[in-house]
């Protein structure tokens, strides 16, 4: 049935039990419980529903509910009927794996009755990707989420084999339509901007190729170091946590071909072939970085190798794109929080001009999509300066957009299509298989790693990388 809510009509979906493993987690605390939240005052949530948090550690309902209370109020600000929502919420310890299933198959089945035999069941992994293994066994020995479906964060997998042994393991037990492969990147509204900006517009979409693209940079950049978060970091670093998932998967948005329509098939299928059509890394070709003082952060060993920045020349080898180069870049600990697609343009001859060609001294075109501001948009112009001459100057026309939280957060409308079964802003097996094969080379032979100090735009290797460009959203160095 659908209903009124913030995010406009939307349906609501079938009943369901919710299961959250990693409940008490920094993820499930700072995205998961309160989108749950957005979502249910928004009249969004299935009519009937239950949601069980499940960890290793003991604690009661009520402890669960004063997380999830605690969680909402910061994030949030506004609890409404806390009451009623808190009683949908309960918590079940469990060692959850193999043989080990029964606690959590119990919980469970109360939930069922109590909201509905036909309710569907989704289980949501909010936890390392180390225990990914062991708890697919568990769900699929269990058959728990039979007909239901299964959420899965970033990274899936550690590299390409450990990934097909996942998939493997899922497979015995579920379709891949059931599995989702969430990227909360995919659920912005910005990333999902480049879709409308780029096949809705007569402006942009005949010149979106080679022939009148010189390069296309795309940027997450982070000012926050890892914080508390150590320990996860130590297992992923930002090539798997970030190259193979944000920056991969937005340049597939950017490159791919014009879909025939909007369908999670449609969707996956392009970007599939982005991610075939793209030559594997040589470690050449990336930059990784450590800011300096991360290897006093608790749970990081103290000779670390682990790269916290990570910058890659990546080339798309089909006729959209062939001589483009796609250059990605991400990090920890920056000077500003900053993230952005920047499609360069090829400059028309512009001898006539004062300081023309000739003399360097002209920017290319532009056009900047912030991904953290939606339906903010850059174009960079070449106009007249004021005065007798034809002197040029760099314009720009901009297109103001809505702050990241207003509208649809990422991740309420990622749970609500989870929810309903639409894959369309989820990734593939198949895509991540592509993705890690993209990397294979550098996770077996990393580049050497240079340190940074913290609060600068990283280390100055990044800048060589992109030469003879400079990276549009931070500014050029003194030195190199």
């Amino acid at each position: 049935m659908a209903q009124i809510g913030y995010l406009g009509v939307v349906k609501a979906p079938r009943d369901h039990v919710i299961l959250i493993f990693g409940a008490a987690g920094d993820l499930a605390k700072k995205k998961l419980l309160p989108a749950f939240h957005r979502l249910w005052t928004g009249g969004l949530m299935p009519e009937r529903w239950r949601l069980i948090g499940t960890g290793r550690t003991e604690r009661s309902d009520e402890d669960f509910r004063d997380i999830a209370r605690e969680a909402v109020q910061e994030e949030i600000g506004e609890l409404g009927d806390w009451e009623r929502f808190a009683e949908l919420l309960s918590y079940t310890a469990a060692d959850f794996g193999p043989g080990r299933t029964e606690v959590l198959a119990a919980a469970v089945a109360d939930a069922r009755r109590d909201v509905g035999g036909d309710a569907e069941t989704l289980a949501y992994l909010s936890t390392p990707p180390s225990t990914y293994h062991s708890i697919s066994a568990g769900l699929v020995e269990s058959g728990l989420v039979v007909g239901g479906k299964v959420v899965f964060e970033k990274p899936f997998g550690r590299d390409r084999d450990d990934a097909a042994a996942l998939a493997h393991s899922l497979r015995k037990g579920l379709d891949d339509h059931q599995v989702f492969l969430i990227d909360h990147f995919l659920g912005k509204e910005a990333v999902q901007d480049l879709l409308s900006v780029r096949f809705a517009n007569g402006l942009f979409e005949p010149v979106w190729n080679r022939h009148h693209v010189d390069h296309v940079q795309i940027d997450v950049l982070e000012a926050g170091d890892v914080g508390s978060r150590g320990d996860f970091f130590e297992e992923t670093g930002t090539v798997r946590d970030m190259l193979t998932t944000h920056l991969l998967h937005v340049l597939s948005f950017a490159a791919m071909d014009p879909p025939p329509n909007l369908s999670a098939d449609a969707i996956a299928t392009e970007v599939e072939k982005v991610f075939a059509s793209i030559t594997p890394l040589e470690p050449s070709c990336v930059v990784r970085g450590q800011y300096e003082g991360y290897r006093d952060t608790p749970g990081v060993a103290a000779d670390s190798d682990v790269e916290t920045f990570s910058a890659a020349r990546v080339e798309i080898r089909n006729h959209r794109w062939n001589g483009v180069p796609f250059i990605l870049r991400t990090g920890k600990a920056l000077a500003a929080k900053r993230s952005g697609v920047t499609v360069v343009f090829k400059a028309p001859p512009r001898e006539m001009f004062p300081g023309g060609v000739a003399d360097g001294g002209l920017d290319p075109n532009r056009l900047m999509l912030d991904l953290d501001r939606p339906g903010c948009l850059k174009l960079g112009l070449m106009t007249k300066e004021s005065g007798w001459d034809m002197s040029l100057q760099a314009s720009t026309l901009g297109l103001g957009g809505a702050v990241e939280d207003v509208g649809v957060g990422a991740y309420e409308r990622l749970l609500h299509d989870a929810l309903m079964g639409d894959r369309t802003l989820f990734t593939s097996i198949d895509a991540v298989d592509a993705a890690w094969q993209i990397v294979e080379r550098v996770l077996a032979d990393p580049p050497p790693l240079h340190h940074y100090a913290q609060k600068s735009w990283g280390p100055a290797a990044a800048d060589r990388l992109i030469a003879p460009h400079a990276w549009a959203l931070s500014p050029a160095r003194s030195s190199r």
